[in-house]
C-alpha cells in the first residue's frame, strides 16, 4: 500500500476530478513502472517515444514550432518532458554496480587524505591510493565498457536544440528554509537591472505550491519575468528519504530541463553583485562552461583518469553556489553530470571526489564537460571570504558567530571584482536580526577592509540588499518579522539611503 501512494504522489493533477475517475488507473500503471531504489522510486521504461524520434515525427511542428525553428513555450515544455523521460530511461539502464566498490577503502580514506588547503597535501599520493576503488580488475573493466556505451547512447545538441531557446537565470529553492532567501537572489537581479529570465526549479509538487506565491507576486506587483517549475512533472522522482546529498541532483537536472539555452545558476543564498548576463558573451565563457573555485583540495580518484581519460590542471574543488552553462557546447556533458549526481550518493560522490571535503554535486559540472574533452573555464582568483559585520561594531567570526559572512567569488572577466557573494552562514534573511537587534548587520564591507572591489560599489550594494530584505521579510506572502522589527529594518534602509545620497 505505501508503494502505491508513494507512486501516485509523482503526478501531479491539474483537475480534481481526474483524480476521482482515473486515480486507481493511473496508479496501478505508475506502480507497474517503478522500481524501487534505496532513496527514491523511479520508473524502469517509458511508453513515450524517444525526444529526437518525437522532434522528427512532425508532431513537434503541428504542437507550435515558430519560425526560427525554436518550438513554441507549450510545445517545448512537452518536449523537455519528452527529454527527462529518455535521460531518467537511460540513466535507470546504466546504473553502476555499488557493489563494484572497495567499501574497506572507502571507510579508510578521510582519515587518509585530511582534505586540507595545505602544502602537506600529496596529490601524487592520493592519486595512485585511490586505484583501490573498485573490488578488482574485472569490476574496474566492467565499469569502463558501461561508461563508453552510455557515452554514446546520450542523445545528442543536434536531436533536441529545438526544444531549448534563450538565456535566462536558473534558481533551485523549494524547502521551507529557503522560502524567504531565495527572493532576495531574483531581487538583486531587478536592482542590477539585468532582464534575463528567470525559472525558479523545485523537486516535487509540495515545494512548486510552497513557492509559486512568491513568484507570482514578484511577476504581478513588481513586473518580473519569472517562472516555478517542479521536477516531478519531467522524471518520475518519488522522494522517499530526503538526505543533503540526494539533493544535490535537482541543480543539474534543472539545468537539464530549464527551457534556456543559455543559463547561469545560482544557489538560493547566491547573490550576484553584477549583471550575469556579460558572461555569455565573453571570452571566458566561450567554451560553454564557466565554474568559481572551492575551499578544498581535490580529491579526483585515479580511477576517474584511467575510465574517462579526464585530466585537468588545477589542484582545487569546484563550487555549484553558481555555474554558466551554454548548452549548445555543453549539452552532452550536462547529461552526463546529471548522471554523475543520479547515482552520486551511491556512487559518484565517492568516485569523483572520494567522499572528501567538497564531494557532491560541485565537481560534477567540469568533469562531465572533462569526459567528452570538452574546453571549459575555471576562474583563476581563488574566493575571498568575506566576513560579515555585526551591530557591536566587530566581525561576524570575531563574535562568535559561525565560520564567515560569504564567499566573495570573482568575475571571470575582471578578477578584481566580485560577481557573485555565496551568502551562506549567515544566510540572508533576518531572523537573527530580529532575535538580536542587528539591524544595522553589514554584508559588504568597505573594499579597502576586504581585499576585493564591486563594480556597483559596497554601499550601493549593501543599500538594495537591505531594500530587497525589508520586501521580503516585511511586505511579501512569506513576510515573517514583527511590526517592530520591520520598523529595525526600515530605519536601517533609510540610513543607507541617506549615506548613498539617495
Amino acid at each position: 500500500m505505501r508503494n502505491f501512494v508513494a507512486a501516485a504522489l509523482c503526478v501531479r493533477y491539474k483537475k480534481p476530478l481526474l483524480i476521482s475517475v482515473l486515480g486507481f488507473v493511473v496508479v496501478a500503471v505508475l506502480y507497474s513502472w517503478v522500481i524501487l531504489d534505496s532513496s527514491f522510486l523511479t520508473y524502469s521504461g517509458s511508453k513515450l517515444p524517444k525526444l529526437s524520434e518525437w522532434l522528427g515525427s512532425g508532431q513537434a511542428g503541428m504542437a507550435g514550432e515558430k519560425s526560427d525553428g525554436k518550438l513554441s513555450a507549450d510545445a517545448s515544455f512537452s518536449a523537455r518532458q519528452q527529454l527527462g523521460s529518455d535521460i531518467q530511461r537511460l540513466f535507470v539502464d546504466y546504473e553502476p554496480s555499488a557493489d563494484a566498490v572497495n567499501q574497506t577503502f572507502l571507510e579508510k580514506w578521510p582519515t587518509m587524505v585530511g582534505f586540507q588547503l595545505d602544502k602537506k597535501f600529496n596529490y601524487d599520493e592520493v592519486a595512485n591510493a585511490s586505484t583501490n576503488f573498485f573490488v578488482d580488475d574485472e569490476a574496474s573493466e566492467s565499469f569502463k565498457k558501461q561508461q563508453q556505451e552510455l557515452m554514446n547512447a546520450i542523445p545528442s545538441w543536434a536531436s533536441v536544440s529545438k526544444a531549448f531557446s534563450g538565456r535566462g537565470v536558473v534558481i533551485c529553492a523549494g524547502s521551507y528554509d529557503l522560502s524567504r532567501i531565495w527572493p532576495n537572489v531574483a531581487l538583486m537581479m531587478r536592482s542590477l537591472g539585468s532582464s534575463l529570465p528567470i525559472e525558479v526549479w523545485t523537486k516535487d509538487e509540495e515545494e512548486y505550491s510552497r513557492t509559486l506565491p512568491m513568484a507570482n507576486q514578484l511577476r504581478t506587483e513588481l513586473g518580473m519575468t519569472i517562472s516555478v517549475h517542479a521536477l516531478s512533472d519531467y522524471m518520475s522522482i518519488v522522494w522517499a528519504f530526503v538526505s543533503v546529498t540526494e539533493i544535490y541532483k535537482v541543480k543539474a537536472l534543472s539545468l537539464l530541463l530549464s527551457s534556456f539555452e543559455e543559463a547561469i545558476l545560482f544557489d538560493s543564498d547566491s547573490v550576484p553583485v553584477m549583471d550575469p548576463e556579460v558572461l555569455f558573451d565573453s571570452e571566458e565563457g566561450k567554451s560553454g562552461l564557466i565554474q568559481w573555485p572551492d575551499f578544498w583540495t581535490n580529491s579526483l580518484s585515479k580511477v576517474m583518469h584511467d575510465a574517462y581519460d579526464v585530466d585537468y590542471s588545477f589542484t582545487r574543488t569546484c563550487e555549484s553556489g553558481q555555474v554558466m552553462i551554454d548548452k549548445k557546447k555543453q549539452f552532452e556533458p550536462l547529461v552526463m553530470t546529471s548522471y554523475f549526481n543520479w547515482w552520486g550518493p551511491t556512487f559518484f560522490y565517492k568516485l569523483i571526489n572520494l567522499d572528501g571535503m567538497g564531494a557532491g554535486d560541485k565537481d560534477t559540472f567540469w568533469v562531465g564537460s572533462a569526459v567528452y574533452h570538452r574546453d571549459y573555464h575555471v576562474v583563476g582568483r581563488a574566493l575571498e571570504l568575506i566576513t560579515a559585520k555585526k551591530h557591536n561594531g566587530s566581525l561576524w567570526k570575531e563574535a562568535g558567530g559561525v565560520f564567515n559572512g560569504a564567499m566573495g567569488q570573482f568575475n571571470p572577466i575582471n578578477t578584481s571584482e566580485i560577481f557573485t557573494m555565496h551568502l551562506h552562514a549567515p544566510k540572508i534573511n533576518l531572523q537573527a536580526a530580529e532575535l538580536y537587534g542587528q539591524y544595522d548587520l553589514q554584508f559588504f564591507l568597505p573594499e579597502e577592509k576586504q581585499n576585493v572591489s564591486y563594480a556597483k560599489g559596497a554601499l550601493w550594494l549593501e543599500t538594495h540588499l537591505w531594500e530587497n530584505l525589508q520586501w521580503v521579510e516585511c511586505e511579501s506572502v512569506h513576510r515573517n518579522l514583527t511590526s517592530n522589527a520591520c520598523e529595525g529594518v526600515k530605519e536601517r534602509v533609510i540610513s543607507l539611503r541617506e549615506a548613498l545620497g539617495e
